[in-house]
């Protein structure tokens, strides 16, 4: 998660697309200006720290807050990722993609990939070898940010295996992120070609408002989603992506 801007806003006027005029607008260029949100820094520590609390066993607190920490934790992840992608689309009128992705790369592979590299190594010189496979294979889903998925998929196969053993469980909750990353641009993208097809049959819509009911729809469908799915099987649901995605959605609403 980033939490600096890395240029100035540039008014639509100067992107050459139909301007994005209106308090939402404005309000996306104010928040870009900024390089820094202690908000935000603060909220994240009150997030770890619920978290932590959890871990270390610390009694009723971790069993009543610990798990709105990691809910708390998404809902940032989506404002600030949000935050980035709604000002580039208010200064150029798109998102640029690859360039997106690049720095989704160079920002987490290097420190994500060394630290499995030491708990693989660790493993097999700790663990017995009747457990390398299914810590082997837990470990290469991590790499590819697709352990939420496996996990989800073992305890579907066997309700009595025990995931948060694994040590690349915390993984799961970076690989739910960053299938949120993979998906929320084009669905930014997506927002922007609607505004910009209402305008062309003569309907004035705000792009910074069309994403904004994107968002909006697209929370409460996963939100929906998630309360079922919760309901009928809530160790699956709380690892599966589409049942978080409201959380971040609930973040880039904040944005708007």
């Amino acid at each position: 998660m980033t939490l600096w801007s890395t240029r100035p806003p540039v008014s639509a006027e100067v992107s050459g697309e139909a301007p994005v005029t209106g308090g939402r607008a404005e309000r996306v260029r104010q928040r870009a200006q900024r390089r820094f949100y202690p908000e935000v820094q603060a909220l994240r520590a009150v997030a770890i720290g619920m978290v932590l609390l959890f871990h270390y066993g610390s009694g009723l607190f971790a069993t009543q807050g610990s798990f709105v920490g990691v809910d708390v934790f998404f809902v940032i992840s989506g404002f600030l990722i949000s935050s980035h992608l709604i000002a580039e689309v208010d200064r150029t009128g798109s998102v640029r993609l690859p360039a997106f992705y690049a720095r989704r790369a160079r920002r987490l592979l290097p420190a994500s990939l060394s630290v499995l590299f030491v708990v693989a190594i660790g493993s097999v010189l700790l663990l017995p070898r009747d457990e390398w496979g299914l810590v082997g294979r837990a470990i290469v889903t991590a790499a590819f940010y697709g352990f939420n998925l496996f996990a989800a998929a073992e305890v579907a196969r066997d309700p009595g295996v025990h995931i948060h053993s694994l040590p690349s469980v915390h993984y799961w909750s970076l690989s739910a992120e960053e299938q949120f990353y993979l998906v929320w641009p084009p669905l930014i993208l997506l927002a922007v070609a609607i505004a910009a097809a209402l305008r062309r049959r003569g309907r004035t819509v705000g792009t910074v408002s069309a994403i904004g009911v994107t968002l909006a729809i697209v929370a409460s469908i996963s939100f929906v989603w998630s309360v079922a799915w919760t309901l009928a099987d809530p160790r699956i649901a709380y690892f599966m992506t589409p049942t978080r995605v409201w959380e971040f959605a609930a973040g880039g609403l904040v944005t708007i």
